[in-house]
């Protein structure tokens, strides 16, 4: 006999403080006291907003919870719970079934993200904060954490992240930092050790958008045009580029990538968007100052580096053969080129042979040679496994610093 959703519910012993009786949606033990402490410390949590995201949703009370008055929610969490989320089936809500760091939604930003005692896991399993800037790319509002800050918390000494050298909460207080605002610290009043937070998203570049009418009256000169759109330089010095070739109108897929590969680490970030109407058609950057690089081995790393930094946020660059170091024989003013950073799951296992074709032997050849990254490189380019192939970059880096 199968089981009812309630059963299914009961049937998930872990976490021990997510139990609700699902007809009344009414919570139960720990979570019930787990809900007044949200209400106390962030009102508005679960009730105010258009579009919510529940990252680490498990049985689905908070995003069920935000669904009655979001217009459009997410849970994610693993696929274990994917058979009782047919059952939760609500129509404004989505269930995915992947690695945070994996998921690119296709519509706007989450006006509020909700992590409940899982933003610490997320450290895992590339050992790295830096899928905080995927959280940046998501957000527009309020981001309200729940979980420990330091590694004193005594329900977590079990975990081995704790044994990694490298982990520590300083580090992503850090990169929070670096995209939001906390504005609410407070002790859990339930379980100890731990702490409820809320950040609120900066503005940034990204949010700056002008009509290309108003960027036309800047131009100094035309750089390069072809059929797929135009390079300028304006009168500031900014390189801009517009985009003709309807590529921009996947329902926010180029906005989301645009978005992350500017935060790349060795992006030249990005200055404002540009919009016809309604209609995103191009951006603005600082140009690159040419002979950044010394030699072809640190561009190499530098394109090592930027592969690591997409991959662990579900990204990848199929041509980055001109991130900041363009042969530009005539002196022209180079920019990074954000064009080729696509979401992991759309390339084609083709297009990651044809970058390694085209861009790791043609550009670097000698480099690509050596036998251990030619075979590392050339074993990763044939998966479809993301981790695997961040791994290969990072092995790489590993060898040449031997």
């Amino acid at each position: 006999m199968s089981k009812t959703p309630q059963e299914m519910i009961e049937a998930f012993k872990y976490p021990p403080n997510h139990h609700y009786d699902l007809a009344t949606m009414t919570p139960r033990g720990e979570l019930q006291a787990r809900l007044r402490a949200f209400d106390k410390v962030t009102p508005g949590l679960l009730t105010e907003g258009r579009r919510f995201l529940d990252v680490g949703c498990n049985k689905g009370f908070f995003t069920l919870r935000a669904a009655e008055h979001f217009e459009q929610v997410v849970g994610i969490d693993d696929k274990k719970y994917q058979d009782l989320w047919k059952e939760l089936s609500r129509p404004n809500v989505e269930w995915v079934s992947e690695l945070f760091q994996m998921y690119v939604p296709h519509k706007e930003r989450f006006d509020k993200i909700f992590f409940g005692n899982v933003h610490y896991k997320l450290w895992m399993p590339s050992n790295s904060w830096d899928w905080v800037a995927k959280l940046a790319t998501l957000s527009s509002g309020e981001v309200f954490i729940e979980g420990p800050v330091d590694n004193t918390e005594p329900l977590l000494a079990k975990l081995s992240i704790f044994d990694h050298p490298e982990f520590n909460f300083e580090g992503f207080m850090w990169h929070m930092g670096e995209h939001f605002t906390l504005t609410v610290k407070a002790p859990h009043p339930v379980i100890k050790g731990r702490w409820l937070m809320s950040f609120q998203r900066k503005l940034d570049a990204f949010d700056k958008k002008l009509q290309w009418e108003k960027v036309k009256a800047r131009i100094d000169r035309k750089i390069v045009a072809t059929p797929a759109g135009e390079t300028y330089q304006l009168i500031d010095g900014l390189i801009c580029k517009i985009r003709r070739w309807g590529k921009f109108s996947r329902d926010g897929q180029d906005l989301r990538s645009l978005d992350i590969a500017r935060l790349s680490p060795i992006s030249n970030g990005l200055e404002f968007l540009v919009y016809e109407g309604d209609s995103f058609v191009g951006w603005a950057e600082k140009p690159v100052r040419l002979g950044k690089y010394a030699s072809q081995l640190e561009v190499f790393q530098a394109v090592c580096q930027h592969e690591i930094f997409l991959l662990r946020n579900g990204f990848f660059d199929v041509d980055p053969a001109y991130i900041n170091f363009g042969v530009n024989e005539q002196g022209i003013l180079q920019c990074f080129d954000k064009d080729g950073v696509i979401a992991f799951r759309d390339c084609p296992d083709h297009w990651k042979r044809l970058f390694f074709d085209q861009v790791m032997v043609r550009h670097f050849p000698k480099i690509v040679r050596n036998t251990e990254i030619m075979t590392l490189l050339v074993s990763a380019m044939e998966t479809s496994d993301i981790l695997k192939l961040e791994h290969a970059f990072s092995e790489t880096l590993e060898i040449l610093r031997r």
